[in-house]
């Protein structure tokens, strides 16, 4: 009796092991399904997440800032140029992120250095000028005074010159020089006045 109690649970256990092996089956089935969709869209949904990041705003003005950079600078040849671009165009879409997020990091790092280098080159220019317009004023006004004093000489010796003139004048009218010759009333002319006007030969 007992015996045959054992047999039929091991078959009720057996039965209900085949159920749940197909039941499991059946549910492993569409997720595998599933998996295997899944694995055969990331190639083209990474592609697309690469091109829309590689085509963006923020990396199109990244590539040209480094197609720039490479074509004047001289220590990289235009192969390295076109070998970093193919490199850089097939990066993973995480890591493309990534590097446009250091490229904004040092571009912002560029235009502050730019700005601070454009503000210390005004400042010095507009010291530069100041400081050759106050040379300037400074070799006006010497200038100025060397004229002054240059006047002031020139004032002082037509001052002389008028005076010894003036003095000459004086001693020859009390010698009695005329500018037309000699005369006067003095006492060696018995009061006679002549005149002595000089005459060509």
């Amino acid at each position: 009796m007992k015996i045959a109690r054992l047999g039929s649970l091991v078959g009720v256990v057996a039965l209900l092991a085949c159920c749940a092996a197909a039941l499991s089956g059946s549910a492993q089935a569409p997720a595998a399904t599933a998996a295997a969709r899944t694995a055969a869209a990331s190639p083209a949904s990474v592609d697309a997440q690469r091109e829309q990041i590689w085509n963006s705003p923020a990396m199109l003005r990244a590539r040209a800032w480094v197609q720039d950079y490479t074509s004047k600078s001289a220590k990289i040849t235009p192969e390295e140029a076109k070998t970093y671009m193919a490199e850089l165009e097939q990066l993973s879409p995480v890591q493309m992120k990534l590097w446009l997020l250091k490229f904004d990091e040092q571009d912002e790092k560029r235009q502050q250095q730019q700005a601070f280098f454009q503000q210390a080159h005004a400042a010095n220019l507009a010291q530069a000028q100041a400081a050759n317009q106050n040379t300037q004023r400074a070799y006006s006004a010497i200038d100025s005074e060397e004229s002054q004093s240059a006047q002031a000489e020139q004032s002082q010796l037509n001052t002389r010159e008028n005076a010894e003139l003036n003095n000459g004048l004086d001693k020859q009218n009390e010698m009695g020089y005329a500018p037309y010759g000699f005369g006067g009333y003095g006492p060696m002319n018995n009061g006679i006045h002549y005149h002595v006007y000089p005459y060509p030969y």
